[in-house]
């Protein structure tokens, strides 16, 4: 068969190009057999031509030459994209009549060195620039003497897209793991493309991908920061007994050079090696930093953290940079975005400075999920509906015990008879024959000071039951690390949080609620507009002045997710 006759007839057959991409290659090839039997060139009939299976006007592309050609041929190989790509890259260059963006000549355009450096630079947004292969993409396709342009054109998008959805959504997705979060991951991979081919600034167009929020900026420069002083040797401890103000030794000195502490003089009568006041200001500043009680004296939990690797830091630091990028963009002018790892609760909105409260989650084996939800009301001294597992796992042995122990706090114990709650004498109940797949009791607390919701239960319809609350509680929220709950998150301070979300005069709306409050009525208040709420575990961020905070991995879920990136 002669090729050049085969090369004339491929417009034909590729301005129909509404057909499925697997039957392309079989198509071009039937159709260089008819014209180089001697069919006629149809080109001058294409305008105006209909698509047979949808009886449609199919559009008129431009004419495409060779290198067009044996694009639309690769994109119907298997191995040409990465499958999650395939759709877009398919729909966005046969909507360009194949035409390349990256080779439009056969040869490489500056686009495609912006491209290479950004993928290289992938590092500074705590991804693997490895996944991205941009040294291979240099040497095949940039400075290579012969290279495969259809080939290159492919690669080069594929990486783009793979690389703006890493960066901007998450290398993995936050849903898989964490089934209570509903942010979607868009898909706009075409009009991301169609941007590209826009720009009249591709670096900063490249750029902007990542995610806005201050947070994970201020992360990004952390991170930086962590690999300079990684580069330097960090002193370890040895272990031995707690160090305190007042010791001595070579431990001493160790501790010293770690955190970067002058003794009080500089003079040579002045030993290093004593635990002195300015080196207890630092060993304080370094735990108020970690989560750990602030007391000044190394202990275990201090001695580790110090000990802790350079390269655990910026893998710490590289993983928080991933929860960022689950965030939706733009997370709403009101929001209010609880850390479980941090254990405190911040809410925003516009024209006022953030609301930073203590919060209490859920213990590590009841742990509070990453989720997220909306506050739509406010409820006023709301009763409790022990959830099932609770009921049965922390108040039936209390019952097997003592059938009066829930009376002792307030908590009545219904039962459904004909199809109506009523109440049952508990110690009319063989408890000793009720057990999780035969309970049929269900436990309510009345509304009270003693009630577990508190005074305000902020009302957050979800299917994981998880919502925000008061508690009776109240010492533990002067403890550091606050892993009490059975899930829910308890909320210092409600009241605060309560008139922020109810807007408008704040005076008023505090003083309307502790009135319904004092009434001891139980009263449900909607809110005009609902709030998002996003539950997130982040173990590393940067405060507002400039001071990097770690915190221990209470849940076990940084070490997951290491582990699926694969860390060194």
């Amino acid at each position: 068969m002669n090729l050049d006759c085969l090369a004339d007839c491929l417009p034909v057959v590729l301005r129909r190009r509404r057909m499925p991409a697997q039957l392309l290659v079989l198509v071009v090839a039937t159709a260089g057999l008819a014209a180089c039997t001697g069919v006629p060139d149809e080109r001058p009939n294409v305008r105006g031509a209909t698509d047979l299976a949808s009886g449609q006007a199919v559009a008129e592309v431009p004419a495409m030459d060779g290198t067009d050609f044996r694009l639309a041929a690769a994109l119907a190989r298997t191995d040409a994209v990465t499958p999650p790509f395939r759709d877009v890259l398919s729909r966005f260059y046969a909507g360009r009549g194949y035409r390349p963006i990256w080779f439009p000549d056969g040869h490489a355009t500056a686009a495609t060195h912006v491209l290479l450096t950004v993928l290289r630079d992938a590092k500074d947004e705590g991804l693997d620039p490895a996944d991205y292969a941009p040294d291979t993409l240099h040497s095949d396709c940039t400075v290579a003497s012969a290279i495969d342009v259809a080939g290159c054109e492919l690669r080069f998008s594929n990486a783009l897209l793979r690389y703006a959805q890493d960066v901007r959504f998450g290398v993995f997705a936050a849903a898989g793991a964490n089934p209570g979060w509903h942010v979607p991951r868009p898909q706009d991979g075409d009009e991301l493309l169609t941007a590209v081919v826009a720009a009249q600034d591709l670096a900063a167009l490249l750029r902007d991908l990542a995610p806005p929020h201050a947070g994970y900026q201020r992360l990004r420069g952390a991170l930086a920061d962590l690999r300079r002083a990684a580069a330097v040797a960090r002193p370890l401890i040895a272990p031995g007994p707690a160090l305190q103000p007042g010791d001595r030794g070579p431990r001493v000195s160790a501790l010293r050079e770690r955190l970067g502490v002058e003794p009080l003089s500089s003079s040579a009568d002045v030993p290093v090696d004593v635990f002195d006041a300015p080196l207890q200001a630092a060993v304080t500043a370094f735990q108020a930093s970690h989560g750990l009680d602030s007391d000044g004296v190394v202990g275990g939990r201090t001695l580790a953290a110090l000990n802790q690797p350079p390269a655990q830091d910026i893998a710490q630091v590289r993983l928080n940079m991933e929860h960022w990028r689950w965030l939706p963009r733009d997370p709403g002018p009101r929001h209010v975005i609880v850390n479980l790892a941090g254990f405190e609760l911040t809410s925003t909105q516009p024209g006022v400075a953030p609301l930073t409260l203590r919060v209490i989650v859920g213990r590590p084996d009841r742990s509070s999920p990453v989720m997220h939800g909306q506050i739509d009301a406010l409820v006023l001294n709301p009763p409790w509906t022990v959830p099932k597992r609770l009921a049965v796992e922390d108040m039936l042995p209390q019952l097997r015990r003592d059938p009066t122990a829930m009376q002792k706090k307030d908590i009545h114990i219904l039962a459904r008879r004909d199809g109506v709650l009523s109440e049952v004498d508990a110690g009319a109940v063989d408890w000793q024959s009720h057990h999780a797949q035969n309970f049929p009791f269900v436990l309510r607390q009345t509304p009270g000071p003693a009630n577990s919701l508190g005074r305000i239960k902020f009302d957050m319809r979800n299917p994981l039951d998880i919502y925000l609350h008061d508690t009776p509680a109240r010492n533990l929220f002067d403890k550091t690390q606050r892993t009490f709950s059975a899930g829910c998150i308890r909320v210092d301070q409600p009241l605060r949080l309560a008139v922020r979300l109810l807007g408008g005069d704040t005076d008023s709306a505090a003083a309307y609620l502790q009135r319904q409050i004092d009434s001891g009525r139980t009263v449900r208040v909607p809110l005009q507009q609902p709030v998002p709420v996003y539950l997130v575990y982040q173990t590393a961020w940067v405060d507002d002045d400039g001071n990097l905070q770690l915190r221990e991995d209470v849940y076990g879920r940084d070490v997951q997710l290491r582990d699926r990136f694969a860390f060194p």
